[in-house]
């Protein structure tokens, strides 16, 4: 289920880092450049820049924003 959803929430995620990479710092900006390289298996990768934006995104550190939120 979890994935399934996440393949609708990918792109309007990957939408909002987009809008806010000026804010949220060079990191955000060269995942999102990773993901505009691709030309092979791009729903995985949208995915993938979705999951690891997030903790940008929220300005948490990876360990803290899985033990919080899981």
């Amino acid at each position: 289920i979890f994935l399934s959803y996440l393949d609708s929430l990918a792109p309007r995620l990957i939408k909002l880092y987009r809008s806010r990479s000026g804010a949220l710092g060079g990191e955000i900006q060269i995942l999102l450049d990773r993901l505009d390289e691709r030309t092979t298996a791009i729903l995985t990768h949208r995915k993938s820049a979705a999951l690891c934006g997030l903790p940008l995104f929220l300005r948490e550190k990876e360990d803290n924003l899985l033990r919080t939120y899981l």
